[in-house]
């Protein structure tokens, strides 16, 4: 059963993968850091892919069951409150009050 699993994930990689090897379909104007950037965008039944280098990064958006829209990315300089906020989220789909 593992392996049925291992093989699913590995097409759906596989997938992922030709399908981000095609021309991006057009551009996206999103914001980061409160500026409108310019990213390449990809779209493929109900998900989409935004990328483009930014301040020496490369910044990478993968969005479904989502249309492309407004879009803010922030910096974070503590992620603690996001785990915390996550272990709570899993704790209480457990029913571990």
């Amino acid at each position: 059963m593992a392996s049925a699993e291992a093989a699913r994930h590995e097409d759906d990689a596989l997938r992922r993968q030709h399908e981000a090897d095609v021309a991006p379909s057009g551009q996206v104007d999103l914001l980061v850091d409160s500026a409108p950037v310019r990213f390449e965008l990809w779209n493929a039944g109900d998900r989409w892919w935004a990328a483009t280098a930014y301040a020496g990064y490369g910044l990478v958006v993968e969005a479904r069951r989502t249309a492309v829209g407004p879009l803010a990315l922030v910096r974070v300089h503590d992620i603690e409150p996001y785990f915390a906020g996550r272990r709570a989220s899993l704790r209480a789909r457990r029913d571990e009050a």
